[in-house]
């Protein structure tokens, strides 16, 4: 995981008017926490660490879980930031991305690229995402490798209806019913018929 950062120096809140699907809320606050202190003058580029300023996020959901405190954010197209364009999937306190999924590529110029390199290094046979969150890993593979069979495990069934509804896994799994497999509970105890040829671990506590 990494975290959605405030400019270097401070801990910003955004505070913005935000419309949700059934509610408006006059004013909300999302704290994003500060990874590390950053020297920046305003003609540097913008960097994925850098925090998004509050005009150019729409919040789509926010609400408890049993689990987690799920947030669903949405960056302007417009924004000056890597993510623009893009939804964020952010779970409990620190403000942390959990998912990112950007319109009409798979990837993500995030570590979850990464996770994409794993099937022409594995034997045949199907790979396990423990962590499945909103699915951003398993976009990638299923995209990029035709053959290859993915089993997700995700603790929270919130987070799996917050990524149908958002995030296009209804889409994927309609287009990858014999390739796509999630399953809800801990992913400590996954397992199938023969085992696993990869195994790509997204866990957090």
């Amino acid at each position: 995981m990494w975290t959605l950062l405030s400019p270097p120096q401070t801990q910003t809140l955004l505070r913005t008017s935000i419309t949700t699907r059934t509610t408006t809320i006059k004013t909300a606050t999302v704290s994003l926490s500060v990874k590390c202190q950053q020297q920046q003058t305003s003609l540097q580029q913008k960097t994925q660490e850098d925090g998004i300023p509050a005009e150019d996020v729409k919040f789509l959901a926010k609400f408890k879980s049993r689990h987690n405190y799920i947030r669903v954010l949405e960056v302007s197209r417009k924004a000056d930031h890597p993510f623009r364009g893009s939804r964020l999937l952010l779970l409990d306190a620190p403000g942390n991305i959990h998912s990112i999924t950007f319109p009409n590529t798979p990837l993500t110029n995030t570590y979850f690229d990464v996770f994409a390199t794993l099937p022409p290094i594995l034997p045949p046979g199907p790979i396990a995402i423990l962590g499945f969150g909103a699915g951003s890993a398993a976009r990638a593979l299923l995209d990029f490798y035709p053959d290859v069979v993915v089993h997700g495990w995700e603790l929270d069934q919130s987070v799996l209806d917050v990524a149908r509804e958002f995030f296009g896994l209804r889409r994927i799994e309609r287009e990858n019913k014999d390739r796509l497999f999630i399953y809800v509970g801990n992913a400590l105890n996954a397992s199938v018929r023969n085992g696993f040829a990869g195994i790509i671990v997204d866990l957090f506590a």
